[in-house]
């Protein structure tokens, strides 16, 4: 596992639940709409049985008229990806999303940023486990 494997099966994973374009690592020149980008920060392969690493996943929904964020819909969205990955499993019932073997869970998110593409978005910090024996 690397981050660009994890960032591909996070990325295929929410595209087919969701009807949001999903894209790796940046935006494409010229879309507009909502959209979720993915990326990953470096990967720890420290020990072999407890690796890990970070993805982002930037959630960005377009301006209000008046060019003020959409509150509204980037909560609606962020509700509907809590829904997919956990947030916590420490949670007595919390299933956790589990892609070819590696668990991925979310680990925070942040306030709503302005982006130069006339969108606003959050960004969803995103654990990744995995044991690298078995990779």
């Amino acid at each position: 596992m690397n981050g660009i494997q994890a960032v591909t099966d996070l990325a295929v994973y929410l595209s087919k639940n969701t009807e949001i374009k999903v894209l790796k690592y940046e935006k494409q020149t010229g879309f507009n709409g909502e959209y979720l980008v993915v990326n990953s920060l470096p990967f720890s392969f420290g020990s072999a049985f407890n690796s890990q690493g970070t993805l982002n996943l930037n959630i960005h929904v377009p301006d209000l008229g008046s060019g003020l964020p959409n509150t509204k819909r980037l909560a609606e969205v962020s509700d509907m990806i809590m829904g997919l990955i956990p947030v916590s499993l420490d949670i007595e019932d919390a299933q956790p999303l589990v892609i070819n073997g590696v668990f991925y869970q979310i680990e925070s998110d942040s306030n709503v940023m302005s982006d130069s593409d006339n969108t606003h978005f959050i960004n969803m910090v995103i654990k990744v486990m995995f044991n690298a024996l078995n990779q």
